[in-house]
């Protein structure tokens, strides 16, 4: 199964003084999805793109999601030379806030921490470069929740003209019981 880790492979992320490292995300081309939401959300995507390269944003039906609406996230991309510049969030579903906190309509460069955004940036840059739906799974790295491990759907979206715009990202997330405190 083609699993890498993408874009961190030199990327040691710190936030205290002790330079914590997190692990890279794994990136699968092969979309072995485990959670409900995310296969859904492939699922999806797929019958919106109807085959073509992707879907456009306008294919987007958020009533298709039915109950597991909460997973779904769209994300603004910003390329330049056809290279990611900025990604901003356009609609942020329940569970991603659940571990991020609200970040609809905010410059993720001034909210989020370096290190949150090179991963997330890697794992879109992934998807970019592949030209096609990835998964992506790891470890939450943020406030104290590295307890929690994730998993996405990535796949992107064009702005009508089947250049990509958007990022449609369906996202689980699991929780393990928190780290005893030391």
């Amino acid at each position: 199964m083609p699993v890498w880790g993408y874009g961190m492979t030199s990327f040691r992320p710190s936030r205290d003084p002790n330079n914590l490292a997190f692990s890279p995300i794994a990136i699968d081309t092969t979309l072995a999805f485990e959670a409900p939401a995310t296969r859904l959300g492939y699922d999806l995507w797929c019958k919106m793109a109807n085959g073509r390269r992707m879907p456009d944003r306008r294919d987007l039906n958020p009533r298709d999601f039915g109950t597991y609406l909460p997973h779904l996230n769209l994300f603004d991309l910003h390329l330049q030379d056809g290279d990611l510049a900025s990604m901003a969030p356009r609609v942020l579903g329940a569970k991603l806030e659940e571990v991020f906190g609200e970040l609809t309509g905010k410059v993720l460069e001034e909210t989020l921490p370096d290190y949150v955004l090179a991963r997330w940036i890697g794992a879109t840059k992934a998807a970019l470069d592949h030209d096609a739906p990835v998964r992506a799974t790891g470890r939450v790295a943020y406030e104290k929740k590295e307890h929690y491990s994730f998993e996405f759907m990535l796949g992107l979206m064009g702005d009508g003209d089947n250049v990509p715009a958007v990022l449609y990202a369906v996202a689980s997330f699991d929780v393990s019981e928190p780290p005893a405190a030391s």
